[in-house]
């Protein structure tokens, strides 16, 4: 038979195999009982997999810290309302707002504040433990490259740390995902506060600035108003300066801290929900691998018909 004949009985078969007669559940059925013990096999093996996976892989936890922003108790407002007062002559100083509400938020969830807390707790040994050699304390030799801070930044942002406001209540939670809780839970309030300390000696650094570049301005005025004015910028910045050293959590007031979960209480794997999927999944992996048979040999039998 010449290679075009063998192409036009082929598909012709092909097109009688697609009529509404061809697959149908009662023919599922019927391919799924001749190869019987194959199905069972494949419908018991795969659930049981599931299972095993979800009874054997390390079970994670996730821990929430529930925090609101300062805005409201700091100066901000008597501030704003100065720079908005004279906002010509704060210009011409320097002067910038203080850390608000948003301000806070984005900070909370930089990539500046996770690379100095993956820095100041070393977590990159710990979040790829499995290239860490901790005999040698060094980074196994048989690796390829190595893990570098945008990878652990990577990491840290996409599978660990998650931030969320409620747009109504304004309050902030910081969810750390991770496998052993003790580390979640100190991860989780190690990260606000740092952020608080981060912004605090920030806020500190600000007020000694614009204090001096106060101070400059008022030996340099010798209008009463505009000195007067001054003056009251002063008492703000300095207002700001005590608050900010006399109160450890500077932007973020924490309404619950992160507390260890149960043993018995993690967020995945999902045993429940993978056992009650195990026997389906295992029916549907058994059908397409029916299936799949039942197509490999038709083809063989085309392929067969077409080299008599």
């Amino acid at each position: 038979m010449s290679a075009r004949g063998f192409f036009e009985q082929t598909a012709g078969s092909v097109a009688a195999s697609d009529r509404p007669s061809g697959m149908s559940i009662a023919r599922l059925a019927q391919l799924a009982w001749q190869r019987r013990w194959l199905f069972l096999a494949v419908t018991v093996l795969s659930a049981a997999a599931i299972i095993a996976y979800a009874f054997l892989a390390t079970p994670s936890y996730r821990v929430a810290v529930k925090l609101m922003p300062r805005q409201g108790e700091s100066p901000a407002g008597g501030l704003q309302s100065l720079l908005g007062q004279f906002g010509g002559m704060a210009a011409l100083m320097g002067l910038g707002a203080p850390v608000d509400e948003q301000e806070a938020l984005a900070w909370l969830k930089s990539r500046s504040l996770a690379e100095s807390f993956i820095v100041q707790e070393n977590l990159m040994p710990v979040l790829f433990a499995k290239q860490w050699d901790p005999a040698t304390k060094q980074w196994r030799k048989d690796l390829e490259r190595e893990p570098t801070m945008d990878d652990a930044w990577q990491f840290f942002d996409r599978r660990l740390r998650r931030v969320n406001q409620d747009t109504k209540t304004k309050m902030i939670t910081l969810d750390i995902n991770w496998k052993d809780r003790y580390q979640a839970v100190a991860w989780a309030n190690g990260l606000v506060k740092l952020a608080n300390e981060q912004l605090r000696q920030r806020a500190l650094y600000e007020s000694d600035a614009t204090l001096k570049s106060l101070q400059e301005q008022l030996e340099e005025t010798e209008t009463l108003e505009l000195r007067q004015s001054i003056y009251r910028l002063t008492e703000v910045q300095v207002n700001r300066k005590v608050l900010a050293k006399s109160r450890p959590d500077y932007a973020f007031a924490v309404l619950d801290p992160a507390a260890v979960p149960d043993k018995h209480r993690f967020t995945s794997p999902r045993r429940m929900l993978l056992v009650l999927v195990s026997i389906p999944f295992g029916l549907f992996a058994a059908c397409c691998v029916v299936l799949a048979l039942n197509f490999m040999s038709t083809m063989r039998g085309f392929w067969s018909s077409g080299l008599r």
